[in-house]
């Protein structure tokens, strides 16, 4: 998969863009497949693809708004082409439409389940707001159709600052990035650093470390994963990554994430550090080769200094050239297998045939250092006499596909010279006992038979040499249930094993089919002492605990399909400030986190589809003034009100704001005597009026600086309109009210609850007259209105307010 501007590759390709091409090493033919909905040419350019591991699906990134319908001009899309069905589908889309802004770096899952890709839109994740502005790294689900923000923290925090490169795991389990933001883990800084996000978990933990768990000292970018996600391949520019690093250069690092370790792979044959920059990684499945570009001179010699293509074997820790041209290649991507080499190149001696475009290159070759894994013949049958023997092996005298038949007596098989074994094709039959010799790596257990039958003599599997590095791995992070599953039924109810790093585990099978899986930290290397976690007779994850060096402790549940439900932070010990932490979710969203402190103080926060709805505070202890705050947002997350309620015997009682749209619109004080304030304010946050009440409940409302509507209650309220053309409306029991400011040709009374609405009206009815320079106005029993300081000559149908009220 490449893409490219050359016109020359199909026919009919006239559009004068970058297009998506697919070429088909077996019958060595090229396809375009960056075509519109009617096969014919794309209107804009396309980048970037990536290829499934069957070669069915190709995600690319494109700026044509033809590949689909529907898709406006203006922006780039990720989009998916299906080899078989000859389709283009759209993936950086939201449920009712597409993304608001542009998408690149698309990455796909093996089986072209899963998409990762980077984005600018903020429409994408409608689980959540996404308000952090910045480019985020999302993750497409073809099947459920949707789309998930996955660069942000563990407990849900969105990255400060932008991310990109994204790289998928071959199950679409894990993807790898890169990101300069410093919210993502506990160690973040300012540097590019590079994150492994985990599906099934949720979390996101820092790749870019040292083996003493450092983060790197500079930046790090262009991650690539294996196919397990046991192994991730990055550029870096810190120097504190590996102690051999002394080049001051960009070097390529690999870390395993099982045994969180960091190794340099960009050293010569003295194991001196590259002297010049390198890039561009690329890992096999199996994470045992990694491809990478460099301009470096010393990595293999001779070399003349330009960009060439190197490939490291992890195993023996050889580095060869891939293609030393005589011009400078680059790109490079390797086949799952690690027998094929890609990569781009301006060099013109690289094949045998013309090259005198003078422009990159796309070229394919083998992989100088593929070795095959495993035996695919001679493979060796092995018999014992029927006593009790004892038979040696290292890793070239029993391999995958051999097997070895005990013919009775208690034998025992012995694993030696620090070798890695391969059992998923051997198998193994009235064998009574395997021992490593302390330096042994064993990747299956599968070759034991699927029987009790055949299980039922191998319950001393378990090393007993005690030697410090004796590892059986069981997956990501040793917790793979299938194998322990099938130790397990061989009759075995504890399984026990540690890594050179001081880390203890083990493995047991209690009596309901659960299984709990411990990790102990013996060297105080990390922050916690120990881990367990709980697994059901399905093998997910339903509950993990962790207990910390400091005392806390966390308890993450899951339900039975593996989906997060709640995290409880306990601090028995009072390291941090808080008794405990409750957060519970439903259908991976959390629903409401409760935080208790020290004190006995309160924060309990409620979520209606992972949106923040509600905050109840609460002040126990008697540290504030205050018993309760409240505060409430709708279903998008902006604020609507906040409500403190006070201790008794202090002066005020409660104070609520009310808010629209996010802006004050109404503010309000009840105090312990009865009397109140409140002031109201329009949509654009000016005041409208404000109402003060004494205790008796007499008023006085003061006008804004606008328009304003003022009414009074049953008592003798004052009125002060303030500027603007103000309205006082009278209903009711009015008591004997007064307006202080009443000014001709602005401000109206609405007396049309009365029949008044002209001046002859109150003539009519002898309820106008002017009493010592005042006007006043007689509602009866209702009370009277008193304009103060105008006079009643200055009184005419304009100062009164029509019905209805225009």
């Amino acid at each position: 998969m490449y893409h490219s501007a050359a016109s020359d590759l199909v026919a009919d390709d006239t559009n004068g863009f970058y297009d998506i091409f697919l070429y088909d090493t077996v019958s060595q033919t090229t396809t375009l497949i960056s075509k519109d909905v009617s096969a014919g040419p794309s209107d804009s350019n396309s980048f970037d693809p990536s290829i499934a591991a069957d070669g069915r699906y190709v995600v690319f990134e494109s700026n044509a708004s033809n590949l689909v319908t529907g898709v406006p001009a203006g922006l780039r899309h990720i989009y998916m082409y299906d080899r078989v069905d000859q389709t283009i589908s759209l993936i950086s889309k939201t449920a009712t439409g597409v993304a608001n802004n542009s998408s690149g770096d698309a990455s796909v899952s093996a089986d072209g389940r899963y998409v990762a890709y980077l984005s600018y839109a903020t429409n994408l994740d409608t689980g959540i707001t996404d308000s952090n502005g910045k480019i985020d790294i999302f993750l497409y689900d073809k099947v459920a159709d949707t789309t998930k923000l996955i660069s942000k923290s563990t407990s849900g925090t969105q990255a400060n600052r932008n991310a990109a490169n994204p790289s998928i795991s071959a199950d679409g389990r894990y993807v790898v990035y890169d990101s300069i933001a410093s919210t993502l883990v506990s160690e973040g800084n300012s540097n590019s650093d590079i994150y492994l996000y985990d599906r099934v978990n949720d979390t996101t933990t820092l790749v870019s470390r040292n083996t003493a768990g450092d983060a790197g000292n500079s930046n790090s970018y262009n991650a690539s994963i294996s196919a397990d996600g046991h192994y991730v391949v990055y550029r870096s520019f810190a120097t504190n990554l590996d102690s051999n690093d002394t080049n001051g250069r960009f070097d390529i690092f690999l870390y395993d994430t099982i045994n969180h370790t960091t190794t340099m792979v960009t050293r010569n044959a003295l194991g001196n550090s590259a002297n010049n920059h390198s890039t561009n990684p690329s890992i096999s499945d199996d994470g045992r080769y990694v491809v990478y570009e460099s301009v470096a001179s010393d990595l293999v010699t001779p070399d003349s200094g330009l960009s060439d293509i190197f490939i490291y074997d992890t195993l023996t820790g050889t580095t060869e050239f891939v293609v030393h041209g005589n011009g400078n290649s680059g790109q490079p991507a390797i086949s799952g297998d690690g027998s094929t080499i890609f990569f781009t190149s301006l060099a013109t001696d690289l094949v045998s045939a013309t090259d005198a475009n003078f422009s990159n290159d796309v070229f394919v070759t083998a992989n100088p250092l593929f070795a095959p894994a495993g035996p695919t013949t001679n493979t060796d049958t092995l018999a014992g006499d029927g006593n009790d023997n004892s038979v040696d092996f290292d890793a070239t005298t029993l391999t995958n596909g051999d097997s070895y038949d005990g013919q009775g007596g208690n034998d025992r098989v012995n694993l030696n010279g620090g070798g890695t074994f391969d059992f998923a094709g051997t198998t193994f039959t009235s064998v009574e006992d395997i021992q490593t010799d302390g330096t042994d790596y064993i990747l299956d257990f599968s070759g034991f038979g699927s029987s009790e039958a055949d299980r039922e003599g191998i319950a001393g599997l378990i090393s007993s040499a005690g030697g410090a590095n004796d590892a059986v791995k069981m997956g990501e992070w040793a917790h793979d249930l299938t194998t322990l599953g099938s130790l397990f039924d061989a009759g075995i109810e504890t399984v026990e094993w540690s890594r050179p790093n001081g880390f203890d585990y083990s493995a047991v099978r209690n009596g309901s089919g659960q299984t709990v899986v411990s990790n102990t930290d013996g060297n105080g290397i990390r922050v916690y002492d120990t881990i367990g976690q709980t697994f059901d007779t399905n093998g997910i994850l339903r509950e993990s605990v962790t207990t910390y060096d400091d005392g806390r402790i966390a308890t993450t549940t899951y339900n039975a399909g593996g989906g997060l439900t709640g995290i409880v932070n306990t601090d028995p010990l009072n390291a941090v400030n808080y008794q405990s932490l409750q957060n519970v979710y439903s259908g991976g969203l959390l629903q409401s986190s409760s935080l208790t402190f020290d004190n006995g103080n309160t924060s309990v926060k409620s979520y209606t589809s992972g949106v923040l709805t509600q905050t109840v505070e609460t002040d126990v202890a008697d540290d504030f003034t205050w018993d309760v705050k409240t505060t409430t947002y709708n279903t998008s997350g902006v604020k609507t009100g906040y409500v403190v309620d006070y201790d008794a015997g202090e002066a005020r009682s409660q104070m609520s704001f009310a808010y629209t749209g996010g802006i004050l619109t109404n503010r309000t004080i009840t105090n312990s005597d009865g009397s109140a304030s409140e002031a109201s304010y329009n949509t654009s946050g000016e005041m409208q009026y404000v109402r003060n009440t004494a205790s008796d409940g007499t008023q006085f409302i003061l006008g804004g600086t606008g328009d304003n509507m003022l009414t009074g209650g049953a008592l003798d309220d004052l009125f002060k309109g303030g500027t603007g053309n103000d309205i006082f409306e009278f209903s009711g029991s009015v008591g004997n009210d007064t307006i202080l400011d009443f000014t001709d040709g602005q401000d109206r009374l609405d007396l049309s609850a009365y029949g008044y609405t002209t001046l002859a009206d109150l003539q009519n009815a002898n309820a106008i007259s002017e009493v010592g320079g005042n006007t006043v106005i007689d509602l009866g029993a209702d009370g009277s209105v008193t304009l103060n300081g105008f006079a009643l000559t200055d009184f005419g149908d304009a100062d009164l307010a029509g019905f209805p009220i225009t």
